[in-house]
């Protein structure tokens, strides 16, 4: 946890004590203090890996926005585990589209609608993505028709069992995924050409 007393820490810069560090391991961080520490994680030049864990910290876009562009936009792993809060990402238009393209492995749970959308636009570079997704709507689903494609993405991983999805709804998604390699699906779903498979393996990127 992140204390606001003056300590060794909040005098001497962090980079020149840990100058090679690689992997960050971050607990039990609450409200806005993740984000008043992440401040001070600048200069690292070999940091690119943020493992958080039982984070219930500020979950709005700016502070999602915050920790993936952390340490100077030098991350390329961004982790939080199931004990973390979910993320209330919301639409963006192109005048105020922010991308962080230094990430290429995130694990995050999100809230509310619009998300996906948003959530590609800011990883464009992203090579494996887990995402927990609560409340998604079907309109914001068919968004992504409008979101460039994640042309690095080989690994995806979707958890989504609050709501039910079609076949045409997972069509979506996995179009902007044209060279994944590899994909786990945990849904729920009550479409038949989903469960039973026929079609469903018609809507899946080549490589897989």
């Amino acid at each position: 946890m992140f204390s606001r007393e003056p300590t060794m820490f909040s005098r001497v810069k962090l980079s020149l004590l840990f100058p090679q560090l690689h992997t960050l391991i971050l607990m039990n961080f609450v409200g806005g203090q993740l984000n008043l520490f992440l401040d001070k994680i600048t200069d690292f030049f070999h940091l690119i890996k943020l493992d958080i864990r039982s984070a219930q910290v500020d979950n709005s876009y700016d502070s999602l926005k915050a920790i993936l562009g952390a340490n100077n936009n030098r991350l390329k792993s961004v982790l939080f585990d199931n004990n973390s809060l979910e993320f209330l990402l919301t639409s963006t238009n192109d005048e105020e589209a922010v991308s962080y393209p230094n990430i290429e492995e995130l694990t995050v749970s999100l809230k509310t609608d619009k998300t996906l959308g948003s959530l590609f636009i800011l990883v464009p570079n992203i090579t494996r993505l887990y995402v927990d997704v609560d409340e998604l709507s079907s309109a914001s689903k068919r968004a992504l028709e409008n979101i460039p494609s994640l042309l690095q993405l080989k690994d995806f991983q979707l958890r989504s069992l609050d709501m039910q999805w079609s076949l045409d709804e997972i069509a979506y998604v996995l179009s902007k995924m044209p060279f994944l390699q590899r994909l786990v699906l945990d849904i729920s779903t009550e479409d038949k050409h989903v469960v039973h498979g026929e079609k469903f393996i018609q809507v899946l990127p080549l490589l897989l």
